[in-house]
């Protein structure tokens, strides 16, 4: 049996195994907390080193919205000093009005994510910078613990270059599309001239092989479309031997265009040609030739037409043959009008001379009758005068004695050739005596406002309307 002071003794060496335990258990836990805090220093340098140095901007955003963290790129990025960022609400750099369709959702989902508790990448939104210039970003969000409270990480990316390079690269992707568009388009019609072109037309590449020919060009070479691609020019030519117009002389060299144009780039228009067939066919062609270039000027092949004119020189000849006839017909219409002419100028000179005649016989019948009046009228007028005759009788006789001179003056003559009325003329000779309007009427027995119409139909033939001319001075200028 153990004494008090044995277990007290054995109580005491227990406890202080006990002690020293805990001691070595104290003293790992501290190790453990420094190297704990050792890792926690490293961690937090090496998160605020990301954080303060990242290529992107980073800011941080409270439940309310605010920003309480930023990062230099940040300052770089939005143009704001950090003291003025972090306090400023999100809506500072970002743009609330430009969210709409997915901008919208992002928008959503960047306001919810501190709530959610999970990360939110690819955000597509708009950033505005201190200046007001707005510019596209992609954000990428995620949750962050901060004490007693969620806050986002927001890490936000100019993508300005990337939309510009999207932007070129739709635009190239559409130019592309409309690019082969063209191509198809032009196959299409390429495809639908060989089908119903009316004349011979072949594509070669830059070796004379042909690429692509029109029904009518097969059926004027007599070859099938396989011996056609498949042969060279000079084998094609070799079957279809190629003569100059004159259907005499062989075709060689530039003689042929495909060949002239594979030689020098240069077009052929319209050279005239004979093919002759081994079955003795001759067929007259009229061939054009040019070559196929891309954009630098290089030449990738060529394209030639050719059209049968047999029907042409057919035409051509019957037209000649005609234009002979009609020559024929012209010259010898051109004798019988050469004898007409001659019988008609001889009648011609006979008619002059009647005419000539005719004018010598009136002129002296003229010349009679004036002579008549002269000197077997008017003497016996003069001898009426000297009569017992009242006021109107003389006035009578002397408008008598006027007219009768009248017709023996030369007057009547020229005023003949204005188409006066025989009232007219009796106005215009009575104007001339120096007869009043008044007068004039008295004489004739109608009233003045018709004298007054004569006298304006007067002027008017003798062609005085528009003119200031006396009518008086004007009729004694006829007479002289």
């Amino acid at each position: 049996m153990q004494s008090l002071e044995d277990l007290s003794k054995e109580r005491l060496i227990n406890d202080l195994v006990k002690l020293r335990e805990r001691i070595d258990e104290l003293e790992k836990i501290k190790e453990e907390k420094e190297k704990h805090e050792a890792e926690l220093a490293q961690t937090k340098a090496m998160f605020e080193g990301l954080f303060e140095f990242a290529p992107d901007a980073i800011v941080v955003v409270d439940s309310k919205g605010g920003i309480v963290q930023a990062n230099q790129q940040a300052e770089r990025l939005f143009g704001y000093p950090r003291e003025e960022l972090i306090g400023a609400d999100h809506d500072t750099v970002l743009v609330p009005d430009r969210f709409r369709g997915k901008h919208l959702e992002d928008r959503k989902q960047y306001t919810s994510a501190p709530r959610v508790r999970q990360m939110g990448t690819g955000l597509d939104l708009y950033g505005r910078r201190k200046d007001g210039t707005e510019f596209p970003v992609d954000i990428a969000l995620g949750p962050l613990q901060a004490k007693d409270e969620i806050v986002t990480l927001a890490v936000v990316r100019d993508i300005t270059e990337r939309k510009r390079a999207e932007m070129d690269l739709a635009a190239a992707k559409q130019i592309a599309e409309e690019k082969a568009e063209e191509a198809e388009e032009s196959q299409r019609v390429l495809a639908a001239i060989m089908e119903y072109a009316p004349e011979g037309v072949a594509v070669t590449d830059v070796t004379g092989r042909i690429t692509s020919i029109s029904k009518v060009g097969i059926e004027l070479t007599g070859m099938a479309l396989e011996k056609l691609r498949d042969n060279s020019i000079e084998e094609r030519h070799s079957q279809m031997g190629l003569y100059m117009a004159d259907g005499l002389t062989p075709a060689i060299g530039d003689d042929i265009p495909i060949r002239k144009v594979m030689r020098t780039g240069e077009t052929v228009k319209s050279r005239e040609l004979v093919v002759k067939y081994r079955d003795g066919r001759e067929i007259p062609i009229l061939v054009s030739a040019g070559p196929i270039k891309d954009k630098r000027g290089n030449m990738r092949g060529t394209v030639h037409v050719w059209r049968d004119i047999s029907e042409l020189k057919r035409v051509e000849e019957d037209l000649e043959t005609h234009r002979r006839q009609l020559e024929d017909m012209v010259r010898e219409r051109t004798a019988e009008l050469e004898m007409k002419t001659t019988s008609l100028q001889e009648l011609n000179t006979a008619l002059k001379v009647l005419l000539q005649q005719r004018e010598e016989d009136k002129k002296a019948t003229e010349e009679r009758f004036v002579m008549n009046v002269r000197n077997l009228v008017l003497p016996y007028v003069e001898q009426m005068k000297k009569g017992h005759l009242d006021a109107g009788q003389r006035a009578y006789l002397g408008v008598v004695e006027n007219h009768l001179n009248e017709i023996a003056s030369p007057l009547l003559q020229d005023i003949r050739q204005f188409n006066l009325t025989p009232r007219e003329i009796k106005v215009a000779s009575l104007v001339r005596q120096g007869k009043s309007t008044k007068e004039i009427a008295e004489i004739l027995g109608i009233a003045s406002g018709s004298i007054e119409v004569h006298r304006r139909s007067i002027r008017k033939k003798l062609g005085l309307t528009n003119r200031k001319a006396n009518l008086l001075a004007h009729l004694e200028s006829l007479g002289k």
